[in-house]
């Protein structure tokens, strides 16, 4: 099914239906989601009214990558840029429509990929963050061969990736991806699997060398750094997510605990749950490589 037809089948105005693309990591068990606004054209990153992230609810992720989830939208004051371009509060619990496998939303997430990281946000202070308060954008996506990237563990042991993207310019990205964190996380105080950066590589190379795969792509809120000395405070890129064509999770066993569903949105769909995150704001505590 492409995008041209679910939004035939979910019309506006009686429909507002988002395709969730993106669920990571932020501090103290919170979680920033993005998707395709179907209707709109364009990313948004939904958020709790008055303007809050999400928190595990029941011991369910908010959202789950490739949910289908339909919103009402709320008035809101913007906040900073660039986050202010994605920014959308919703003005009630999100219904869950369904929820579509990895090679549809490839196919759908693919078919809106940028051209590069700097055709998303600019040029890059060191090609690694934005100053907050500046920037167009602060969420994309590109097209990136597989045999272009690779995953590393920094000297801190955090997952790392290596590219280099459409422009050829290299880029290294924390991982804030919370499925690739909790399938491949090294840090042994993570829950399980955490399988390794050995198994994040099998995963990744299952998909053949001169296939691409979507990255999808963000720089993170401000941060001033750990001596809070970063004046204006960086927004850091980071790695949100891969959606390959081909759904290469089933090489695993499924992940334990917050893996089993989502439980941000209510409605019949397939992935559907119930109740709401609780929330944080969404200007909040967030930092690279978290």
């Amino acid at each position: 099914m492409a995008l041209e037809q679910l939004k035939q089948q979910y019309p506006a105005p009686r429909h507002h239906p988002i395709l969730i693309t993106e669920v990571t990591r932020m501090r103290e068990g919170y979680y920033c989601v993005a998707g395709w606004d179907l209707h709109g054209g364009r990313i948004v990153r939904p958020l709790q009214p008055p303007g809050e992230n999400w928190q595990l609810r029941n011991g369910h992720l908010p959202f789950a990558v490739g949910e289908l989830i339909d919103v009402i939208p709320a008035r809101h004051k913007p906040g900073l840029a660039p986050h202010s371009t994605e920014d959308f509060v919703l003005g009630g619990p999100p219904k869950t429509l369904g929820a579509l496998p990895e090679a549809q939303t490839f196919a759908m997430v693919s078919a809106t990929a940028d051209a590069s990281i700097r055709s998303i946000f600019g040029p890059l202070l060191e090609d690694r963050y934005l100053n907050e308060g500046t920037g167009k954008r602060s969420l994309g996506s590109i097209l990136v061969r597989r045999d272009r990237m690779r995953f590393f563990v920094d000297p801190k042991g955090k997952l790392r990736m290596q590219l280099k993207d459409g422009d050829g310019v290299g880029y290294v990205l924390p991982v804030t991806s919370e499925k690739l964190l909790r399938y491949f996380s090294p840090k042994p105080t993570d829950p399980p699997p955490h399988y390794g950066i050995r198994q994040a590589t099998s995963w990744l190379n299952a998909t053949p060398a001169n296939q691409s795969v979507v990255l999808r792509v963000g720089v993170c809120r401000g941060w001033a750094g750990t001596e809070k000395a970063w004046k204006p405070p960086r927004c850091y890129l980071q790695l949100n997510g891969i959606i390959c064509p081909v759904d290469r999770w089933k090489m695993f066993p499924v992940a334990p605990g917050a893996a089993s569903g989502s439980g941000a949105a209510s409605g019949s769909g397939t992935a559907s749950g119930s109740g709401a995150g609780h929330p944080q704001r969404g200007s909040g505590k967030t930092y690279p490589g978290s």
